[in-house]
């Protein structure tokens, strides 16, 4: 027996060997061989089968399984034969429970009808027709009159969101912007330390990946202001859990005693001062550090400490 699965679906195989008189017999195929099943202390044994059958007697019998994901006591099964000639051109389908009613579209918000996918091949018919005609066109000449009500597009909306995709493709097509590497994304950055406020340091060393330090002067009064306050400070937190692709980011916190929540009366948390990095060892961390502490040079360290 043969089973592959992807919910809510199952699709199950069983070999039948057709005997002289006609009938069939269960047979299972196990390492590559025809075999007939049988419980040794409790475990399943496979005895080939000697001769093995012809494959021109073999048919298989396939049974799919579906459940509907909006009602899990709905489900269909669809069984059909193959045999060396492939499969067959007929099929029984069976339902069981209720059929659930189509729920609305999850962007609906005037309609009330249930939502129907319109068919995929409605839709490559569309793709095609707009390259060459107006959305309104194709719908009403085109559509309408060639389709069946039931596969039809809703609406002429269908036809034109066609018409912007196939431009929106056209486009991806035809671009030919330039995509910066990452050196050019760190020479990028090294500009933008002359002329950007909140660039404050670019570290390049020999066989390293250059350190960014990001803040603003808003950030640092903050953090003077309620970081080192003698009874009120809060804490200054570092948290280096941010990776983005070969890059770090190490992003600083403290809590703004200045505001309450209405609601819980707690501090909001805000972000301090970043740091992008490739490396993490205290040669990379200490230019994080010197280059704030030179900026707080002023504070009285010591009373921070003693709290």
């Amino acid at each position: 027996m043969t089973v592959v699965r992807g919910s809510p679906v199952a699709v199950v195989s069983f070999p039948y060997v057709t005997n002289a008189d006609g009938s069939l017999r269960r047979v299972f195929l196990s390492n590559g061989k025809y075999c007939t099943e049988s419980r040794v202390a409790g475990s399943r044994c496979y005895i080939p089968l000697d001769p093995q059958p012809d494959k021109s007697s073999v048919i298989t019998l396939t049974r799919y399984y579906g459940t509907s994901t909006m009602d899990s006591n709905f489900s269909k099964r669809v069984t059909w034969i193959a045999d060396r000639d492939g499969e067959a051109s007929t099929a029984l389908v069976e339902y069981k429970g209720k059929q659930p009613n189509p729920s609305l579209h999850g962007n609906a918000q005037k309609l009330k009808t249930p939502y129907v996918r319109t068919p995929a091949d409605t839709m490559d018919k569309v793709l095609s027709s707009v390259a060459h005609g107006k959305p309104k066109a194709v719908y009403n000449e085109r559509l309408l009159n060639s389709a069946d009500p039931v596969d039809a597009p809703r609406n002429v909306q269908s036809v034109q969101d066609k018409k912007r995709y196939q431009q929106q493709l056209r486009r991806k097509a035809t671009n030919t912007v330039h995509r910066m590497n990452f050196a050019d994304e760190i020479l990028q950055v090294l500009a933008m330390a002359q002329t950007d406020d909140f660039v404050r340091g670019v570290h390049v060393t020999g066989s390293r990946v250059p350190s960014v330090v990001l803040f603003t002067d808003r950030q640092l009064k903050d953090i003077r202001s309620f970081c080192f306050h003698r009874h009120l400070g809060t804490v200054l937190g570092f948290d280096k859990t941010f990776n983005l692709g070969s890059m770090y980011v190490t992003v600083t916190c403290y809590s703004n005693l200045a505001l309450n929540h209405t609601k819980t009366g707690c501090t909001p948390t805000f972000i301090g001062p970043l740091f992008i990095h490739g490396h993490s060892d205290i040669d990379t961390f200490n230019y994080l550090f010197g280059r704030i502490a030179s900026r707080l040079h002023d504070m009285n360290f010591q009373v921070s400490t003693q709290r």
